[in-house]
């Protein structure tokens, strides 16, 4: 097939698939349905292996799939499919936009990819999954196009709605950015940073050198029925494919290319004038040794296990919420022993060892109750969500969460069975109330509560106070959230570690979704 052709077909599914994925994490108005978000991810390695290590099953072998296209046509996967790796021949063009005569040069293979590999298989064995969240090319991708590029759109929607305002119009509807913390970015800009550092000096250095899928894939494709080869007979070691090739594993000394790094994206091809580079079936009768003349099964015998260790900064930045408030009082601090894990979940346990902290369910939630963690689940739980009551509750009708994660670390449920998961329960703190240290009138937590387990009862002067009946409490938060006493609430959620079923009130439930500027505070 031409090189040409070759190379628009990889582009096709490329694009394909970077709209498809990044609609998932900027979709801010709820469009895309369910059904879509489970069908993008179950070609992704990483949140497949993770869903079929824990809940084997067919619609979880996604990571199967991929393995055998590897075995029949290289690291297809890389190119085509990943996101972060689409994302990182984007930010290459990018910058062949301003150096069009750059040249990418070869590299010796490293061993430090086996360093990496092992930490996440290590992560995967022992269910420590922060190493493997922290490398996982999926997982990156959904932190920084949720952490970052979410708000950026709507931000951009918000102020095109501002223009259409002004115009007469008011065809675009605002929408709000919820429990923003600064902290909770770091990392993700990082990532970012980092990949347009590599991908600007190195190409695709990150792929070959820092992600375990591109390590994994790459000990397939050395096998791989199809592959991209050099003629030797053809080939007068110009060097133009070399210079074309982001993976770098293209070494004119040797006339040979190193297949477990080979990204098959097809650039080397096109610029050779002898038509010495090809693609086609593999002739397993070449050399088991790649461009640096060491054998394969050499470079799989350096498999290092190694010790991680991540130092976290404290939060950055205090969350500033709008209305009244009564900041002087509240003097006594929420205690939480543990934090709460989202509806389907199960546990924490389960939950953290299961979870590859893709930030799926976080740009999902149409309340912005889930944001990313720092050190709410211990550092094995780092950038995991959890339910942030400062920030938003969790609706009473909403399932969103439970249908689009897509290792099933939240695992499906239906509104009725959500309805009586009890992911926490409510604690008051008197002392920190508005009704007993300002003689003042309230009762926002109670208005909020969807199945009245915070009742107003008699207090002092004809004022009421509330008062908790934690059997039926289901830990939604919507309590927390209205109340209006800063810096700490005097009401708030003590997460369950293990979900419970909270008890049937013996009044009918009266279900509220009520928007912010409806609230009394």
């Amino acid at each position: 097939m031409h090189s040409r052709a070759l190379r628009y077909i990889r582009y096709i599914f490329a694009v394909f698939f970077f709209l498809l994925i990044s609609a998932l994490f900027l979709d801010f108005r709820g469009l895309v349905p369910a059904d879509m978000h489970r069908a993008a991810t179950w070609l992704q390695f990483g949140p497949s292996l993770v869903q079929f290590i824990h809940f084997a099953g067919l619609f979880s072998a996604g990571f199967l799939f991929i393995a055998i296209l590897t075995l029949l046509f290289g690291r297809v996967y890389c190119s085509a499919i990943c996101p972060l790796g689409i994302f990182q021949d984007i930010l290459i063009r990018i910058e062949k936009w301003f150096r069009k005569k750059k040249i990418l040069r070869y590299r010796k293979p490293g061993w430090w990819r086996y360093v990496f590999l092992g930490m996440a298989v290590l992560s995967l064995l022992v269910g420590f999954m922060a190493l493997f969240n922290l490398l996982d090319p999926f997982s990156n991708f959904g932190r920084i196009f949720s952490s970052l590029g979410k708000p950026l759109a709507i931000l951009i929607n918000n102020a095109a709605a501002a223009i259409s305002e002004k115009s007469g119009l008011a065809v675009i509807n605002r929408y709000p950015i919820k429990g923003f913390d600064v902290a909770t970015l770091i990392f993700p800009f990082l990532v970012i940073s980092l990949l347009i550092f590599l991908t600007w000096k190195h190409g695709r250095l990150f792929c070959n050198f820092i992600c375990p899928v591109g390590t994994v894939l790459g000990l397939f494709s050395r096998f791989s029925l199809f592959s991209i080869s050099l003629d030797k007979t053809k080939c007068n070691q110009c060097g133009k494919c070399a210079a074309r090739c982001k993976a770098g594993c293209i070494s004119i000394k040797t006339q040979e290319i190193d297949h477990s790094r080979c990204v098959m994206c097809f650039d080397c091809i096109g610029p050779c004038p002898e038509e010495g580079v090809t693609f086609g079936l593999s002739s397993f009768k070449r050399s088991s040794q790649v461009a640096t003349g060491k054998k394969a099964s050499d470079s799989r015998r350096k498999f290092i296990s190694s010790a991680f260790l991540l130092g976290l900064a404290g939060r950055l930045a205090a969350r500033e919420n709008s209305g009244d408030t009564f900041e002087r009082q509240t003097l006594i601090p929420e205690k939480k022993a543990s934090p709460v894990s989202p509806p389907g979940s199960r546990s924490i346990e389960q939950f953290i060892s299961t979870c590859i902290a893709c930030h799926e369910c976080v740009s999902a939630c149409p309340a912005q109750v889930l944001q990313p963690s720092l050190l709410q689940y211990g550092l094995q739980g780092f950038m995991q969500p959890h339910m942030d009551y400062h920030a938003s509750f969790c609706n009473f009708e909403c399932v969103v969460c439970s249908e689009v994660c897509p290792t099933t670390a939240i695992q499906p449920i239906t509104v009725e069975e959500k309805k009586k998961i009890q992911l926490g329960k409510a604690v008051f703190i008197k002392d920190n109330c508005v009704v007993s240290t300002f003689n003042t009138a309230c009762g926002a937590c109670s208005e909020h509560c969807p199945t009245k387990a915070v009742n107003m009862v008699p207090y002092l002067d004809g004022l009421r106070i509330p008062e908790v009946n934690q059997s039926i409490c289901i830990g939604c938060g919507a309590c927390e959230h209205a109340c209006p006493t800063k810096p700490y609430k005097a009401i708030f959620v003590e997460g369950n570690p293990v979900h419970l079923t909270a008890a049937t009130p013996k009044e009918d439930i009266i279900e509220r979704n009520v928007e912010e500027e409806e609230w009394a505070f």
